[in-house]
């Protein structure tokens, strides 16, 4: 494995850490409690975030594959029917995909062969965008965690 890859992959694991320790003491109806970003809960937060490891995991498949992958970077795209079709399910199979999501995208990058990884930019950016959106959305749950106690981090404009 190159060292940008063992860097991005220990950085993907330290902010995938980060957001599980943002799960701590959470009950299961915290858990399902709209308002963490919009109407969504944090259920819906890491439906969200499980949509991105899987489009981020089908892309380098597809691009190992010889195949061409040109979808668009932009999450937003797969978030309306994605969480359409995923907002009924349980809080047990939300969980167990966000986990098989990261753990396929994991054995990929490990995977991943140095010199591809090195040549290709979209397969950075891609694994990138997953460990941005686990730090991202550790800040989003944070926030809700202290609004819901009366608290703010973020000045209310």
């Amino acid at each position: 494995m190159h060292e940008d890859q063992e860097r991005l992959f220990d950085r993907m694991c330290r902010g995938r850490g980060r957001l599980m320790a943002m799960l701590d003491g959470l009950s299961e109806a915290e858990l399902v409690q709209p308002g963490v970003i919009g109407e969504w809960s944090v259920k819906d937060v890491l439906t969200h975030i499980t949509v991105w490891d899987e489009v981020c995991l089908s892309a380098i498949n597809a691009v190992m594959e010889g195949q061409d992958w040109s979808a668009p970077h932009e999450i937003d795209h797969w978030n309306p029917p994605e969480h359409k079709k995923r907002k009924d399910r349980s809080l047990d199979q939300v969980m167990e995909e966000f986990g098989t999501a990261f753990r396929d995208l994991c054995g990929v990058l490990m995977d991943l062969p140095e010199e591809r990884f090195r040549s290709d930019p979209k397969l950075r950016e891609w694994t990138t965008e997953s460990l941005v959106h686990y730090l991202e959305h550790s800040a989003d749950i944070v926030e809700w965690r202290l609004h819901t106690r009366g608290m703010h981090l973020r000045e209310e404009a």
